[in-house]
């Protein structure tokens, strides 16, 4: 029995106009350069390098256009630091997926209002930053977005559905970074669920693009009631199917099941920059929620959920043996 959830994908804002910063000194295409010339959409959007998305010790925010099956829907968000709660460290590591795992972070004294605990002490919290105002070009309208108070989100919901054409280039302008992606397809895949099996690698398809250039990022969680519970993300090449390989699906399965699992797959094209804050991106996707099952494990809501003779164990949502 599975429970989809809908699927919100969060993007995280900005801080106030930040100077970029090379990873790599010897290379000046790293960074965007800031511009004092007035920002607008452009009919031309470049190329750009595409350099995919930041990693999770990195990314301090971004902007996403996303195409849901029925809507696309443009937003964003950049913080100044980044929010050790957030971070995800790689546990395991294999083909093109990994493990990640949330860090017990303690503080002894607590933190108190406006800091967040990084494990060894107290720092401020993350604010988010005003990236002034922000365009991107390439989709079926021009997007034009201002930071929105509080809290200097940004969000775009008026685009005609489904807002970009696969293969076209699409390039978002502010003032202190410039970002360059591609439209995408929307994703196509098979009817059922997943079906996780203890010693099995998982095989996922997927209906391959007629453009090239993109990827495929899947997600699973199935540990929803952990007390650290363990994630699980891969990213394929957008060539039709990708395994998750048995190792992987034993571990995460081991570390836990509580919950209704919950998954989702994404196609996309990104690139980042580097800020002095940290990592900044622009993503351009379809995601679509995906049902999860976890073969040997119920998950329930209510006592009749559950096969005879299991009875629900409702705080972890989870049917267990009497």
């Amino acid at each position: 029995m599975n429970r989809t959830l809908p699927l919100f994908l969060g993007l995280l804002v900005g801080c106030p106009p930040a100077t970029p910063v090379s990873t790599d000194p010897t290379d000046p295409t790293d960074v965007p350069t800031p511009t004092d010339e007035p920002l607008a959409c452009t009919d031309s959007p470049d190329a750009g390098a595409q350099d995919g998305v930041c990693g999770p010790d990195l990314r301090v925010g971004g902007f996403t256009v996303d195409e849901q099956e029925d809507f696309t829907v443009v937003s964003g968000q950049v913080f100044d630091s980044l929010n050790p709660q957030n971070l995800l460290e790689p546990a395991v590591t294999e083909g093109d997926c990994v493990l990640l795992s949330r860090p017990v972070l303690f503080c002894d004294p607590a933190c108190g209002a406006g800091e967040v605990c990084d494990g060894e002490t107290c720092v401020p919290y993350p604010l988010s930053v005003d990236m002034g105002t922000v365009f991107i070009s390439g989709l079926e309208t021009c997007v034009e977005m201002a930071p929105i108070q509080p809290g200097n989100t940004y969000t775009f919901n008026t685009l005609p559905y489904p807002g970009m054409q696969a293969g076209d280039l699409v390039q978002l302008d502010a003032a202190a970074v410039q970002l360059h992606a591609a439209g995408v397809e929307p994703i196509v895949f098979p009817a059922g669920d997943w079906v996780m099996v203890e010693g099995q690698p998982l095989e996922i398809t997927w209906t391959p693009p007629s453009a090239p250039g993109s990827q495929v990022a899947v997600s699973m969680s199935i540990d929803q009631h952990g007390a650290s519970p363990l994630r699980l993300d891969c990213s394929f090449d957008d060539d039709g199917s990708g395994t998750v390989p048995a190792a992987l699906v034993d571990q995460l399965i081991n570390s836990g099941v509580s919950g209704y699992p919950s998954a989702s797959i994404r196609r996309r094209t990104a690139d980042k920059a580097t800020l002095a804050q940290g990592c900044v991106e622009l993503v351009v996707a379809s995601s679509r929620p995906h049902g999860l099952d976890v073969d040997g494990y119920t998950p329930c809501s209510r006592p009749e959920d559950c096969p005879s003779p299991q009875v629900c164990d409702l705080p972890n949502e989870i049917c267990v043996d009497p």
